[in-house]
């Protein structure tokens, strides 16, 4: 009888036991077919790239001909108005051909390069002066296919790592050129750093659903929104490693997902 009830006992344990395993395998299993649902919300969208400032402005002139530089009327760092004299040239046979150059300020600018000297003999093409307007300074960047989204003209563009420098704006997209020209004006007066900065542009209001923030690593530059579009589509626009990590299958970690509004399950497109 003791033997029995010992059996009992065991019998009725190894059941216990063996239906908390299979609630617990059922209960992750559940867990992992949980659709992942997309947060719907209204936010600001802003873009963000890194790449070079430069002058609005910059040319360098050349002579016209061969000859010898008669007159050199300017110096270095001066600031000329537009079309104001700047070197003059004698033609190379100015013995028999009494012919001369003027060289002119093609716009108003600063001197920013001195290459040749009074006196000296130069070849046709060769490089004289540069010249450079810094009242305005541009940033080109590239304006791909999902872009389009979040960068309009006029927007606003800031250089965080220059303070001083007012808001900029989106001045002009080039879709066939596959660019977009942002323009700065330059009040402060700064020179343009020697290594490129931190471009952000800020998208007006749109409405879709978002993807959470923490999904993404905080070097990602592009907030993703879903655009009021019927199909499924996947726009490479971002260089990130963020999504492959959550989705293994997907064939390219340069991408960001753009779905269709009101999407309760995420899937790629090829």
């Amino acid at each position: 009888m003791k033997y029995l009830l010992l059996i009992c006992f065991f019998f009725l344990w190894t059941c216990r036991q063996s239906e908390q395993v299979d609630a617990h395998f059922h209960s992750d299993s559940a867990l992992s077919n949980t659709p992942v649902t997309l947060q719907h919300l209204r936010q600001d969208i802003s873009y963000t790239t890194r790449t070079w400032l430069e002058p609005f402005k910059f040319a360098t002139l050349k002579s016209p001909a061969n000859g010898k530089i008669i007159s050199l009327i300017v110096n270095p760092g001066e600031t000329v108005q537009k079309g104001r004299l700047l070197a003059t040239i004698w033609s190379e046979d100015r013995y028999k051909n009494y012919q001369t150059w003027e060289i002119r300020a093609p716009f108003e600018g600063k001197i920013t390069g001195l290459l040749a000297q009074v006196n000296q003999m130069v070849t046709q093409q060769q490089p004289l002066l540069q010249i450079t307007d810094t009242r305005l300074l541009k940033v080109d960047i590239p304006y791909e296919r999902a872009r389009h989204y979040f960068i309009k003209e006029n927007l606003a563009a800031h250089i965080p790592e220059l303070p001083a420098l007012p808001t900029g704006q989106v001045y002009q997209i080039y879709p066939s050129r596959k660019r977009a020209l942002i323009i700065f004006e330059n009040k402060p007066d700064i020179a343009p750093p020697e290594s490129p900065v931190n471009i952000r542009i800020d998208a007006p209001h749109i409405e879709g659903a978002y993807l959470p923030l923490s999904y993404f690593a905080s070097g990602d530059s592009i907030r993703i929104f879903i655009p009021p579009h019927d199909t499924l589509t996947v726009y490479k626009c971002a260089e990130s490693d963020s999504l492959a990590l959550i989705y293994p299958n997907l064939t390219r970690p340069d991408s960001v997902f753009i779905l269709p509004l009101h999407t309760s399950r995420m899937s790629t497109k090829p």
